[in-house]
């Protein structure tokens, strides 16, 4: 009764007089009372209530029913802040429920940069989910507050909800991130400043001139900039105002700067592992370039993951290689904790002569991948790899403008060069691999016009195993007939063994127009096994498909999959003497003979630990258009 009286005025007097007594059941406090019991007792006061109200509504203004209705809610509160208490969640101990709220909350905050230089904007905070937690109930509500850790991510966006997340973050460390006007730049960091707070992420996008931030790097472990700032400005000064204290856990750094030039000046990343530097190298000068590479990487003896993309000048290098003559190439940089090493949109040329320079492990992955060809001119100042002691695998495209070489070992290790082509095959790969690794390959992959570029490449190869040829859309049957020749010669050294003497696996993927029935190889086939068998060193297995490849007339009458069907039993007709020389014979009007897949050993998500890289940087293969 008092709960009740105690919120009713005056006018409601009469209501109150005919409200049921709230006196405790005398059956819910005896021994023996049952749960039912209490039940009973609660619904039979509700609706007792409830015709109270009823009653007298006729009597009652709108403040008065709101009153009876605030007293109301007031129980209804009670009951659910009861019940929910008694949910499997809520009996939970509170060290649990930090956990698992913590992990509600967690969300992708690496940022993703795109090919222009800028992030996708906008890069906000995303807190929504945060709030929405205190929003449930009383408890997620008191846990969710007292949980530092979930208030440790701000923006300058809004300055109440960034004065209310930094009461709640405690003294932790933040993830922070810059994007906004120079005003909420500055509010922000009077902000951090008068808590004493210190950031372990730091966010920057700069679009203009005049920002001063200056935040305490000391805890920094992760520092990205986007600078895109107008010609003769640049962003030194925003770097260095937040490393030049120091940034002794910095562990990742990615610059993404557009028109504009840094250098470390002497900074010294002990603990750096990942490094991303997109930068428009046509507007800086060869000497500061050169000057900001070298000093960079001498000064991050633990990095792991490299990642350079320029936007080259069209006719001139990009590095002033007068500091480096060829008698000086001698290892400058130890970079021995290196597994990754990117260039996007570099000159192949610079790229490799930069490689020269350092001194990597053997269980590194290289990438060069270029849209600009490597002119005939340029080609003999390729520096060959000296990562690299060995080869199993070996990828080998030049056609259509697609040039690729993709070189894998047993230790982990690879490199992979791809730019516009043609890309000289007898002068790019000799030039790159020397002699002594590919002698080690013992798998080829080879797309290419040119069979003499294929006599080229199996010649230094005695060590190879299996061979899957893709011949160029549209060749004749010359070009598998010229390759079936090569593999009957013999060595000019030892005339007793033919070339590739350890060859045990052949494949060709024809890629047919309308092949007519002398364009089958089915001769040259018979004698390269034949000859291979009297010396010694027969296949185990010859693979002949042309998945194109239709027989019969072209009519109505006849479909595609019967002229297909036809066709199969034609080179099975026409190859049936291969048989007598090879353990197995795979003829086939489809499958996959030469699969220029990329291998899972380059998707590695360790490089993108802390920021997403775009697209376009990603390795992927070009495909092989007509």
């Amino acid at each position: 009764m008092d709960l009740w009286q105690a919120n009713i005025p005056r006018p409601l007097s009469g209501l109150a007089n005919h409200l049921p007594e709230h006196s405790p059941n005398p059956s819910a406090t005896e021994p023996g009372s049952t749960r039912a019991d209490s039940l009973a007792s609660l619904l039979d006061l509700v609706e007792g209530l409830r015709g109270t109200v009823i009653r007298e509504l006729d009597v009652l203004g709108r403040d008065e029913l709101l009153t009876v209705a605030s007293a109301i809610s007031e129980v209804t509160a009670i009951a659910n802040n009861a019940a929910n208490a008694l949910a499997p969640v809520n009996r939970l101990p509170a060290e649990l429920l930090a956990i698992i709220l913590k992990y509600a909350a967690e969300y992708d905050e690496r940022i993703a940069f795109t090919k222009a230089g800028y992030p996708r904007l906008p890069e906000k905070v995303r807190y929504r989910d945060v709030i929405n937690l205190t929003h449930v109930c009383s408890r997620w509500r008191s846990v969710s507050l007292a949980l530092p850790a979930l208030w440790t991510r701000v923006d300058d966006d809004n300055n109440v909800r960034l004065d209310t997340f930094l009461a709640r973050c405690g003294s932790m460390p933040l993830a922070v991130v810059v994007s906004s006007t120079p005003c909420s730049a500055s509010y922000l960091k009077a902000s951090l400043q008068s808590n004493g707070l210190r950031a372990r992420r730091l966010d920057i996008n700069l679009d203009y001139v005049g920002m001063s931030i200056e935040f305490d790097g000391s805890a920094l472990e992760c520092f990205t900039l986007t600078a895109t700032l107008p010609d003769g400005e640049n962003s030194d000064e925003v770097i260095y105002s937040i490393l030049t204290q120091g940034a002794p856990r910095l562990k990742a750094l990615a610059l993404n700067i557009f028109m504009s030039a840094w250098t470390p000046r002497g900074i010294t990343f002990a603990a750096l592992t990942h490094f991303y530097l997109r930068q428009d190298f046509s507007t800086v000068q060869p000497d500061t370039l050169t000057q900001t590479l070298t000093s960079l990487l001498g000064n991050m003896p633990l990095l792991e993951s490299a990642h350079f993309c320029s936007s080259p000048p069209a006719e001139s290098s990009m590095f002033n290689w007068a500091q480096y003559p060829q008698s000086r190439y001698t290892v400058l940089f130890p970079l021995l904790h290196l597994r990754r090493l990117v260039f996007v949109d570099w000159d192949a040329i610079d790229a490799f002569r930069f490689l020269s320079l350092l001194q990597m492990s053997e269980d590194v992955f290289v990438r060069v991948d270029t849209s600009s060809p490597i002119g005939w001119p340029s080609v003999n100042n390729l520096q060959a790899v000296t990562f690299l002691d060995s080869a199993s695998r070996l990828e080998i495209v030049d056609i259509n403008q697609v040039f690729r070489i993709v070189a894998e070992t047993p230790k982990r290790a690879g490199l992979w060069m791809q730019t516009q082509g043609p890309g000289h095959i007898d002068k790019v790969l000799f030039s790159l691999l020397p002699d002594s690794l590919l002698a080690t390959v013992h798998t080829l992959h080879i797309c290419t016009e040119d069979a003499v570029d294929l006599l080229q490449c199996l010649l230094h190869m005695p060590s190879l195993a299996t061979l899957n040829v893709l011949t160029p859309l549209g060749s004749s049957g010359d070009y598998s007939a010229a390759l079936l020749s090569l593999l009957t010669c013999r060595y000019s050294q030892d005339p007793s063994s033919p070339i590739c003497p350890k060859l045990v696996s052949l494949g060709i993927q024809a890629t047919t127009w309308e092949w007519e029935l002398e364009d089958i190889p089915g001769t040259p086939a018979v004698k390269m096994a034949a000859s291979r068998a009297r010396m010694g060193r027969p296949l185990d297995r010859f693979t002949f498909h042309a998945p194109d490849f239709l027989y019969g007339s072209d009519s109505e009458s006849e479909n595609e999959d019967s002229r297909r069907e036809a066709g199969y039993r034609v080179l099975c007709r026409v190859f049936k003497r291969v048989k007598k020389y090879v353990r197995v014979l795979d003829l086939g009007p489809d499958g996959d003979v030469c699969p220029f897949v990329m291998s899972a050993e380059w998707e590695n998500p360790e490089v993108e630990k802390y920021w997403h890289v775009p697209p376009e940087d990603q390795p992927r293969y070009r495909a092989l258009e007509p």
